[in-house]
């Protein structure tokens, strides 16, 4: 089973489904959450008990301690579509991959790294 994943803002909601091509249930990003401010934004994870945020912001990570969070961040190398269909497949194993507090870092070629607590 795949784990509760939700798309940041800025992130095009089309990639839900190719997402879901290889097993990923990602939901979009909640209408009533636009604007928030990350550290709310981060709050309102946990409360929903999402355990994987799907965003383009690199500096989220450093801006916020992610490691002693129950969720992890899953950060997109570009947030134009185009660049992240080719790299969907890699994109849900790194969703698939992400454990709680964990930050894995997508690059251009759908490579990624694991950056544990």
């Amino acid at each position: 089973m795949s784990p509760h994943a939700i798309l940041d803002e800025p992130v095009p909601r089309d990639l839900i489904a190719a997402l879901a091509t290889f097993g990923c249930i990602v939901a979009p990003f909640p209408n009533e959450w636009k604007g928030l401010r990350n550290g709310d934004l981060l709050g309102r994870l946990e409360a929903e008990s999402i355990s994987v945020l799907i965003t383009c912001d690199r500096n989220m990570r450093f801006q916020h301690t992610i490691g002693t969070r129950p969720f992890a961040l899953v950060v997109l190398p570009d947030q134009r579509l185009a660049r992240l269909l080719p790299i969907s497949e890699q994109i849900s194993q790194a969703i698939k991959s992400a454990a709680p507090g964990h930050v894995v870092l997508l690059n251009q070629t759908g490579q990624f790294d694991v950056l544990a607590p």
